[in-house]
């Protein structure tokens, strides 16, 4: 307790003393404030990521896909297989009374960026007028919903945001001619990049016979293994069930991670730089307080107390630093629409753990970087640092 008594009474003088020396804690501040603000935005994209793919999964829903395919691209489901889907137990009823079945079609589509007009890439998703029932979160924004039988486009809001030509009465060229834009729609997942015209209208643009995928809307959660059984049972399918979280989640969890690595390794180098400058930082910082901390010697404070307030100071600056860095990008980035190619349009996302991993990031860069200067501290003769200079 004593200890802690001292290492904090130091500690205090050291910070108010801070002001005499404000250019070179600057340095420190600033350095770190560019390790957490290069960390941040990077894994912001992961975790940006993360949400907007999670998110499109319910415990409700079941995705039905063609055997061997890892993912609703590349599945084929021909049109014959939908009504025997249809006919399975467990899916729930709509309020007409029909099963709440969404045959999907999936496909890509390159529009303008409004930041440099280059082309992006994002899914143009066909679903059938079940899918709105099926998938709730489906909120119409503006404009109307999408007819049956009509060659016409509903948008994300953030794809719009993305992308130019997407207002409500825009003329988007799609496959087999112009698709005009009737309403924005939102949910808060993955989806708002994405593109939505009607199933049977694709499939007919694409000239393709098979769809994608099938979602269905289950009775509860538990109905799914009966809904599993009654297809993969079936010698007249041959398909893959999956309840849609579980997708998802193994979707989430293929998505390559280099860009994650190039980040940390972009801001190991940052770090290293930010090291350096912590170094020379404290060692300066030591020798202005050297009368200061012969002082503090002279009337009972030990070596180590002494010590600890250099690490201390240290640490304090590098989290001010990082937490200022991280802060600017929050403001400047958090909720910027993305577009990650295959992947589609989705926001980045500043999320409470970032600021955590910059901290740790930035306690670990300080204890280093003070740990030469706060031994050189705690063994600085009293005697020599009292004579007069």
């Amino acid at each position: 307790m004593h200890s802690l008594r001292q290492i904090f009474g130091v500690t205090m003088v050291s910070l108010g003393s801070l002001y005499s020396r404000i250019k070179m804690s600057l340095i420190i501040v600033v350095g770190l404030a560019s390790v957490g603000g290069v960390l941040s935005l990077g894994l912001s994209i992961f975790e940006g990521v993360e949400r907007a793919v999670l998110g499109m999964g319910d415990p409700d829903r079941a995705i039905v896909l063609s055997t061997g395919s890892q993912a609703h691209p590349n599945s084929s489901i021909p049109r014959a297989w939908i009504n025997i889907v249809s006919d399975s137990p467990g899916i729930r009823k709509d309020t007409d009374g029909s099963p709440m079945v969404d045959a999907e079609v999936f496909s890509n589509i390159y529009l303008p960026k409004k930041s440099n007009k280059k082309d992006g890439l994002t899914a143009l998703r066909g679903i059938s007028p079940k899918g709105f029932s099926v998938s709730s979160e489906i909120r119409l924004i503006s404009g109307r919903m999408l007819r049956p039988g009509q060659r016409e486009l509903m948008v994300g809001v953030t794809a719009q945001e993305k992308f130019s030509g997407l207002e409500l009465g825009d003329m988007v060229p799609g496959p087999g001619g112009l698709w005009p834009i009737v309403g924005t729609f939102a949910t808060g997942n993955l989806a708002d990049g994405d593109l939505l015209a009607d199933s049977e209208t694709l499939i007919s643009a694409l000239r393709r016979t098979a769809y994608n995928s099938i979602v269905v809307k289950l009775d509860s959660p538990d109905s799914f293994d009966v809904f599993k059984s009654a297809l993969t049972k079936n010698p007249a399918l041959s398909v893959t069930v999956e309840r849609q979280t579980d997708y998802w989640k193994r979707i989430f969890e293929i998505i390559p991670n280099r860009a994650v690595y190039m980040i940390y390794t972009l801001s190991l180098f940052i770090a290293a730089g930010a090291l350096a400058g912590t170094v020379q930082t404290m060692h300066s910082a030591v020798d202005s307080r050297t009368v200061e901390i012969a002082i503090l010697r002279a009337i009972g404070f030990d070596g180590f107390s002494v010590a600890a307030s250099v690490v201390l100071e240290a640490m304090i600056l590098a989290s001010v630093g990082t937490i200022i860095g991280t802060a600017i990008v929050w403001l400047l980035f958090d909720g910027y629409a993305y577009n990650a190619g295959a992947v589609g349009v989705f926001r980045l996302a500043i999320t409470p753990h970032l600021v955590i991993v910059g901290i740790t990031w930035a306690l670990v860069i300080a204890f280093i970087g003070a740990l030469s200067p706060s031994i050189r501290a705690a063994q600085l003769p009293v005697a020599t640092a009292l004579q007069v200079r």
